[in-house]
């Protein structure tokens, strides 16, 4: 079984990249567990603590998926993303995030480009930073010494990108 996460800025693709992904190859796909969290909350006034708590349900919906007997698992979003979006939203880093962001294991890393449109959605904050911010996480792979890759293009380029990448593992 291979772990892809999908990760970078908000509004790049990476929730539709990890559905059709996951239908492509008869898997599963995690969604991000950020988005049912806000969306119950009600609004955009989330904390440090929300934050915190966003982190205990994507890591233990992390943490299930691995079980499934699955050619791949599919992370719409991971701890990479909460480290970046706790840093520029509270302006330091928070020991569990990183923790977590350290000692996450996956097989690839998928940073989407910010080539794509941003879509509205009352959930998304940066329409006109996402170009700073995919540096950032080109800046914290690169420290980690993660693997990833960049990928760009359409919609339909990602996946077909995505799709003859992945079979060479199948």
């Amino acid at each position: 079984m291979k772990y892809i996460a999908f990760t970078g800025p908000e509004s790049t693709g990476k929730t539709t990249l990890a559905a059709q992904l996951a239908e492509e190859f008869c898997s599963i796909w995690v969604p991000e567990y950020a988005r049912g969290y806000l969306e119950d909350l009600g609004n955009k006034n989330y904390s440090e603590e929300d934050l915190l708590n966003i982190l205990e349900g994507q890591l233990s919906s992390m943490e299930i998926a691995r079980t499934a007997d699955t050619p791949f698992v599919f992370f719409d979003t991971e701890c990479l993303v909460l480290k970046i979006w706790f840093e520029d939203k509270f302006g330091y880093s928070n020991q569990a995030i990183e923790k977590a962001w350290k000692e996450q294991d996956m097989d690839l890393y998928v940073l989407c480009d910010t080539d794509v449109s941003w879509t509205y959605d009352p959930l998304r904050e940066n329409p006109d930073d996402r170009d700073r911010l995919l540096e950032l996480y080109k800046k914290e792979l690169d420290a980690a010494d993660k693997k990833y890759l960049l990928l760009s293009g359409s919609e339909d380029e990602r996946l077909d990108a995505m799709t003859a990448l992945l079979m060479k593992f199948t």
